[in-house]
């Protein structure tokens, strides 16, 4: 009980607050005391019809932005980058820097293009879930115990592994208003955090916002089951096949075939690629290099040009 002049925190048995001195009635006790139990007994009020097509109307928003959004974005960058491209190929002798900045602008656009991919690969699943998330029905009220952070009390029933939370992460995360999936954008701790995010996402998500109850809170989890095991069996399978493919991968080898010798105007260097081994390579040299003498060469395995070199770098070369 409270002091209803200086709020000082008062005693049970007091008939005066020991800060201001003002007299306690026993109205104002046992009216504080009403609205205590009240407070305590009783749980969230109802939510009107108002309320409800108010959050109603703000989810459909949601939705429809989460899902027109990536694909006008994508289309205007697509769009951007024809007119681009066609204003500087109808250059007749572009000069160098008219050629550096179409290689910039490329790039740029490039990464645009990917990061709307991305946007609608994350959108559309995002914006369907604003359209069939749950919302409390009007003259009902929620679950006193969903939506207060911290201080939620967990039922028994919904600790359980969620595996849209582990399968989709961020595109579960965002319509379940649990921001720690963006933790999956960092790398090597994204390795590991799906498994947090399998283990607590139910508790996460009870915690995030208000439920009606957790019968319907786990029927709208149950929803997100499905395509969370499908993304992580797909997650799973493009990795072991990358792995695979790398592990049977081939070396292939690149001459390279100096006439003059080292050092020598790269312009008269001759360079192949593609043999399957070092004796291909070998064979190669020896075709080219028939009746020359001082001449030089390498074969190298796997080889790459590196633009920022202006040369190849091999994992390994012999001569």
């Amino acid at each position: 009980m409270f002091c209803t002049q200086c709020g000082h925190k008062l005693r049970e048995e007091a008939k005066f607050c020991h800060s201001c001195g003002d007299a306690i009635s026993n109205t104002i006790l046992k009216k504080q005391d009403k609205a205590v139990k009240s407070n305590n007994s009783s749980s969230q009020y109802a939510v009107s019809e108002a309320e409800y097509t108010i959050k109603r109307k703000f989810n459909r928003k949601k939705g429809i932005l989460w899902l027109t959004f990536p694909i006008f974005s994508l289309i205007l960058i697509m769009v951007f980058y024809a007119i681009t491209l066609a204003v500087f190929t109808s250059i007749a002798s572009p000069s160098e820097g008219a050629e550096t900045m179409m290689s910039i602008v490329r790039v740029l656009l490039s990464l645009l293009g990917v990061a709307g991919l991305l946007a609608l690969l994350i959108g559309i699943p995002v914006g369907i879930a604003y359209l069939t998330i749950p919302l409390i029905p009007p003259n009902s009220s929620a679950d006193p115990r969903s939506g207060k952070g911290d201080l939620s009390e967990i039922p028994q029933e919904i600790k359980r592994w969620n595996w849209g939370a582990a399968g989709l992460n961020i595109i579960w995360g965002i319509p379940n208003k649990v921001w720690h999936t963006f933790w999956m954008f960092v790398p090597i701790l994204n390795l590991f955090y799906w498994v947090y995010l399998g283990v607590k996402g139910n508790q996460l998500a009870w915690k995030s916002q208000e439920w009606e109850s957790p019968e319907v809170f786990l029927k709208y989890q149950r929803k997100w089951k499905i395509w969370g095991i499908i993304a992580f069996l797909f997650t799973l399978i493009v990795g072991l096949a990358n792995g695979a493919i790398d592990s049977i991968q081939s070396e292939k080898w690149t001459g390279f075939y100096y006439p003059y010798g080292l050092p020598s105007d790269e312009s008269t260097w001759m360079i192949e690629g593609d043999f399957n081994s070092y004796e291909e390579c070998i064979d190669w040299i020896d075709e080219v290099s028939y009746g020359d003498e001082g001449f030089d060469y390498e074969c190298g395995s796997n080889c790459k040009y590196e633009t920022k070199y202006q040369s190849y770098v091999c994992e390994e070369t012999l001569n």
